[in-house]
């Protein structure tokens, strides 16, 4: 209850920051979406975009830190490199789709956990946090929305690195180059990082003290090229492959089923990317455009010295048209309508590398699905409405729905709405990855949801945005406890499930260099059959944060402090964790404009509170580093 007491304190301070906030340029990050796919019909979307700016000034070094604390984003990791994250947005996870990379839907490691460290932020030009119903206009089936990586995307020519090391015998290394001519650009982002001292993956209070240590790299680049004025043409191709140690199910100390130090348990995992996209402007009222992709991603290891392994991988080619019906004359005062048609065609293939016979699963999937969106502004207002419709090989025919409104009643206030409907099969990784987290008695999952929201912009140095929604879905997929699993892990329905909350996030510029800012999320989560809680859902998350420039010094501070309250990990609410702070900071040495030397403590508070059951979770970690570039 003390934490909880902080947090409305801290709420209250931001409030009044909004308020009291002196003027300056605000490089924030951004509430309203301004992507060009949908132009003003996009202010109806409930999103939080972080672009390069807003990215670099977070300090982080991968995307397990930039997620952190979002609003309406659940994280939950040991936040040592060994072990993947859980991820989920309002209560819904995916293992397809969850993220993508330039348009192309990526796979989960395991179902629910994505390999978040494998992200250097170094290689990200934006983060595009979708949340509620609208995710199918983007590519996804996720219900509880999507988000979008663009992947790093330099405008001039240059090279740019980043070297960080520190405790648990941590190394990290970035170095990146870009080459801009005329019609024609490209950037290409490699990284490696180690860990030869890491902590045990398993829960140090129960007596493991094993060292799990970590290896991992990847390859990513990115081109853009526009021959002539009608025709562009952009592409990606990443590669990355990592190893980490493991742990297994045993019994603790206290003869509970828990995750014990094994020698012999370990992952190797891979991971490919390809797309390219060619788009056109056929004529005044047509704009088309043709996106290939392919991912790919491959997982072995051994638990207890059994192996196990799967291998998933993913084609699609997706269409889209745009055409204006009536254009309106450019500053709203009349009204304009856009059309948006399309197509997409998937093939998925996914195989258990498992050498027991009962094990070595595997299936197929084609999915074609047709879309249509209607894009309207007049005046003030604009708002979409969209549906596709997917035809599964293994299942049948099924649509989803979204529509949004949103409008300026004011000049510094926008009011928005949006819901629809949502359907989601299982991946056949969450089918057939037994016995570690597969499960072949999943059902699709489906449901409703619906959000209502504020965006309140009084000044370019200040900003304040508060998000209500509802969620009614239908057979649920969600990771649970499971005792007999290698891993204490496998994939649930939940028949039916509830979830309302509110999110709050707000930013605001105050005189001296000073920045502060703040995220909130309430989720109030039910499970309608038992009338309990969901499992591994908190109800309070949230983050305050600030970035002081030290004025007439080369010096800059940054300082967060992270939220989650406690939860129950198990169907039988018997497993509870207790809630946790994490503290960070960052003190940095400007040398010049383009680079710094950095000192970073993680945890300082040294709050090891596990995020997960029998997980550790790593203590106070002290790093230090350059970046920079030109």
């Amino acid at each position: 209850m003390g934490c909880r007491a902080i947090w409305v304190a801290l709420l209250a301070v931001q409030a009044t920051a909004v308020v009291l906030a002196a003027e300056a340029t605000l490089p924030v990050v951004r509430i309203v979406g301004e992507a060009s796919e949908g132009g003003p019909a996009e202010g109806a979307v409930t999103r939080t975009i972080q672009d390069r700016e807003a990215i670099e000034r977070s300090e982080e070094r991968d995307l397990n830190g930039v997620f952190q604390g979002l609003p309406g984003v659940t994280l939950q990791s040991s936040n040592t490199r060994t072990a993947l994250s859980g991820l989920s947005l309002r209560g819904a996870s995916a293992g397809l789709g969850q993220i993508s990379l330039d348009g192309v839907p990526l796979y989960s490691s395991t179902p629910g956990a994505f390999n978040l460290t494998g992200f250097p932020a170094d290689s990200i030009e934006q983060v595009d946090v979708v949340r509620g119903a609208m995710a199918p206009r983007y590519g996804s089936r996720a219900l509880g929305g999507v988000i979008r990586l663009n992947s790093r995307d330099r405008k001039e020519t240059g090279v740019f690195g980043h070297l960080e090391g520190g405790s648990y015998g941590t190394l990290s290394e970035t170095l990146g180059g870009s080459w801009a001519g005329e019609g024609m650009r490209g950037t290409l982002t490699a990284s490696r990082d180690d860990m030869w001292d890491g902590p045990s993956t398993a829960d140090p209070a129960n007596g493991n003290r094993e060292r799990d240590n970590f290896w991992q790299h990847q390859v990513l680049g990115r081109f853009h090229a526009q021959p002539s004025g009608e025709f562009k043409l952009n592409g990606t191709l990443l590669y990355g492959a990592s190893r980490a140690d493991g742990d297994a199910s045993g019994l603790t100390p206290a003869l509970q089923v828990g995750l014990m130090d094994d020698p012999n348990s370990d992952s190797y995992t891979e991971n490919w990317v390809a797309q390219t996209t060619a788009s056109a402007d056929i004529s005044q009222a047509w704009t088309s455009s043709l996106q290939l992709g392919f991912t790919r991603n491959r997982q072995n290891g051994h638990s207890r010295g059994t192996p196990f392994g799967f291998d998933q991988h993913l084609l699609m080619s997706r269409w889209t048209n745009t055409h204006p019906l009536f254009g309106g004359d450019g500053d709203g005062s009349m009204p304009a309508l856009h059309f948006v048609w399309g197509g997409e065609a998937r093939y998925e293939e996914g195989d258990n590398a498992s050498l027991t016979p009962a094990f070595q699963l595997g299936g197929e999937r084609n999915t074609l699905s047709g879309l249509t969106e209607l894009r309207g502004q007049w005046g003030r207002w604009s708002g979409l409405l969209g549906t596709t419709l997917d035809h599964y090989s293994d299942f049948e025919t099924n649509p989803t729905f979204y529509a949004g409104l949103n409008g300026w009643v004011l000049d510094t206030l926008q009011v928005r709405a949006s819901g629809g409907h949502g359907y989601r099969p299982p991946t056949l990784k969450e089918w057939y990855f037994e016995p570690v987290f597969g499960n072949r008695n999943l059902r699709p999952e489906q449901g409703w949801s619906a959000e209502t929201g504020v965006d309140w912009l009084p000044t370019s140095t200040q900003r304040l945005s508060v998000t209500g929604y509802y969620a009614d879905y239908r057979d649920l997929i969600r990771v649970a406890f499971a005792p007999t699993s290698p891993l204490l892990l496998t994939n649930i329905n939940v028949p039916r499930a509830q979830l309302w909350g509110f999110e709050v996030e707000g930013e605001t510029t105050w005189g001296y260099g000073l920045m502060t800012g703040i995220n909130y999320t309430y989720t109030h989560s039910e499970d309608l059959d038992t009338g309990e809680e969901l499992v591994r859902q908190p109800q309070h998350q949230g983050r305050v944060y600030g970035q002081w420039r030290i004025p007439e010094t080369p010096l800059s501070l940054w300082v967060e402090t992270v939220y989650r309250s406690g939860n129950y990990q198990d169907q039988a609410h018997q497993i509870h964790i207790d809630e946790a702070v994490r503290i960070n900071a960052q003190l940095a040495y400007h040398y010049s404009p383009q680079w710094q030397l950095y000192v970073r403590g993680e945890n300082l508070a040294d709050d090891r509170t596990e995020e997960l059951y029998s997980f550790t979770y790593r203590g106070a970690t002290v790093l230090a580093g350059f970046r920079g570039g030109f």
